[in-house]
This record gives structure tokens, sequence and C-alpha cells, in this order.
């Protein structure tokens, strides 16, 4: 168990890191245990140290320090996640989209004619997001739409709020985007000459990354082609 006012704990969080390079297996192995109860999630120091331990000579530790690791990455990436994603690579195009669509009552939001504020622009564009999202071959449904739009800042006028989404959407998306270390980490144990590691970096990936995540995808396409 972890001691009171452990977490967060810089000091502790260095010695324990330390602690997990003992040259006893057991001290590494509570090491590792430690760090996972107590270290913040997202934590890079804990997180470097346990995929380093993903090289460790013993499999105990190895397997160890997998399952550590995915109790500090953030959340699995969801879709509306993904679709962040999708979205800043054709923000452009949708920012087209809503400008021009025929239909759209984003262009009077936008044009400042009938539709002046956030609260109107989130009221009526809902509809009118997911069918431009649709226009760029973005597809989410009307409820992904809906929680995406949310994202955008209240309190500001219609277009300005529309230009803050893209900014809004980024945040979302590096916030619950599992570090590079840690999917470098996971797919090179794939490859482990242990079953049990083999195993374990299979089930944790799973875990941790939505497979429609790109850098994912490449990845594990490098690591085939590699052999």
């Amino acid at each position: 168990a972890s001691a009171p006012g452990v977490q967060g704990d810089h000091r502790a969080l260095v010695i324990t890191c330390k602690m997990c390079y003992d040259e006893d297996i057991e001290v590494r192995k509570a090491a590792l245990l430690a760090l996972g109860e107590t270290a913040q999630v997202g934590e890079p120091l804990a997180l470097e140290t346990l995929v380093e331990r993903l090289q460790d000579e013993v499999v105990e530790i190895r397997v160890a320090a997998l399952h550590e690791i995915v109790k500090l990455v953030p959340a699995k990436e969801t879709s509306v996640i993904r679709h962040c994603q999708s979205i800043l690579d054709k923000f452009e195009e949708l920012e087209s989209a809503v400008q021009f669509g025929s239909s759209s009552t984003f262009t009077p939001a936008l044009k400042g004619t009938t539709v002046g504020t956030a609260a109107d622009l989130k009221r009526v564009g809902v509809h009118d997001l997911h069918h431009a999202l649709g226009t760029v071959q973005v597809q989410v449904t009307l409820a992904e739409a809906r929680r995406i739009f949310a994202l955008a800042p209240a309190g500001r006028d219609a277009k300005a709020a529309f230009l803050d989404l893209k900014d809004a959407i980024a945040r979302e998306a590096l916030s619950t985007r599992v570090p590079d270390c840690v999917l470098s980490g996971l797919i090179g144990a794939l490859g482990d000459p242990a079953r049990a590691v083999r195993g374990s970096a299979s089930k944790m990936l799973r875990q941790v990354v939505d497979f429609g995540d790109a850098r994912a995808v490449q990845r594990l396409c490098t690591a085939v082609a590699a052999g």
C-alpha cells in the first residue's frame, strides 16, 4: 500500500525510480509496483523508468513493468479522440464546408447575421457540424458530433467559438494521447523472447491504444515488416 502524501512527491518519485534499477530482483519488483500505485498518471519520469525496465534481464520484472505502465498511461483513446485528430488534419476543409455549405446554419452564424453567440452556435450548429464532417470524409455519429462540438469555448461570438474549436480539439486529443515512449515500448515488447512478456504486451497494448490511432497502426506495421 502507498503511504499517505506520497503521490505527487517528486523526491519520493525519484527515489522509487532509482530503486527500479537495484541489483536485488525483489527490490526492483517492489519499486515497480510502488510506481504504479504512487506516481501520477502521465508522469514522464515514472513512465520512462517503467519502459526501460522492459529491457530487464528478468522476465518477471519485464511483465511487472508492463502491468504498471498501463496504470500510468492516460485513459484509452476513445473514438471521439480519434476523430479529433482527423478533424485537425482536415480543419481547413471543414472550415470551408461550414462557411460555404448551401444549407448550413453555420453560414449566418459565422457572418454574424442571425446567430451571434456561442450558445446559439451550440444549439443550432451540431447538425451542421455533423453534416460538414461528413462532407470532408470524417464519419462521426450525431452523438459524437455533439461531444466534439461541446469542446467549443463558451461566452464568445459564434465565429470566434468555431475558430477556437481547433485549439480545443488539439488540447483534447493531446490530453489522452499515449506517450510515444510507451507506445514504442509496448510494441517492442511484442518481440520479446519470453512468451509471458509477449502475451502481456499484446494485452496491455489493446488496453491502452485505440487501433484507429494512426501512430499505433504505422508502428505495428513497421514492427511486422521488420520481423
